[in-house]
């Protein structure tokens, strides 16, 4: 079983090394190969989540199923504790091969989410045929055109269930209230490129906004950032 003392203490020795003395070259190098160790350590809690799961541990011990356990007892939101519980699952019993590239560090959990909820149970089987060809394909491409393949071979082979996006255009909503206090309360669902859209001209604005009060709070300290 792992010795998760002697792991968080490599883990403690990493995070407090002052990196300020050390030459481009290794921070370079510390920071590719902190991100290998991060899908290793990963794909370590995947293997364990999987089997608590199988056992149903926490259910019957504790009275919770794993996900919202795991929110719990890390302090994490419980939606993102029970997709990580989902994947570990699915890597566990659909997606060999993606679970030993996580392993071997060769792809991140990004990747391993992104395989995993395209491998739903319609088309599962067909998706880890061609899971080897998928994880490689990771190598040397960029994160979000990796992503968009998966998604549009999953679809192919989704028949019954693909992708529709005339669907996620009657989903789109937004609105935007003023507040007593002068305040604007904006709330809304938007989907795929739209959502992706206006995530990038509100931090863009946002970026503005804040070097823009940065250069005033520079001339004039008396205003605040």
């Amino acid at each position: 079983m792992i010795d998760h003392p002697s792991l968080q203490r490599l883990l403690s020795e990493a995070a407090t090394a002052d990196p300020a003395a050390a030459v481009d070259d290794d921070l370079l190098a510390a920071a590719v190969g902190l991100e290998a160790a991060r899908c290793r350590l990963d794909a370590a809690q995947a293997h364990v989540l999987a089997e608590l799961e199988r056992r149903g541990t926490t259910a019957r011990e504790l009275g919770l199923h794993t996900g919202p356990w795991l929110a719990r007892e890390a302090h994490l939101p419980v939606g993102a504790a029970r997709e990580r519980v989902r994947v570990a699952v699915k890597l566990a019993t659909v997606l060999p091969g993606t679970d030993a590239a996580l392993t071997d560090g060769r792809i991140s959990w990004d990747h391993a989410a992104v395989l995993a909820r395209a491998a739903n149970p319609r088309i599962a089987e067909d998706v880890a045929a061609i899971e080897g060809e998928l994880v490689d394909a990771a190598a040397g491409t960029v994160f979000d055109v990796w992503r968009r393949e998966v998604v549009g071979r999953a679809e192919e082979l989704d028949q019954d269930g693909g992708h529709d996006p005339n669907r996620d255009l009657a989903r789109n909503r937004l609105s935007a209230s003023r507040t007593f206090d002068g305040s604007t309360h904006v709330s809304g669902l938007l989907t795929g490129e739209y959502g992706a859209v206006a995530a990038w001209v509100i931090d863009a604005h946002a970026d503005r906004l804040f070097h823009r009060f940065k250069r005033d709070h520079k001339h004039h300290p008396e205003i605040a950032i």
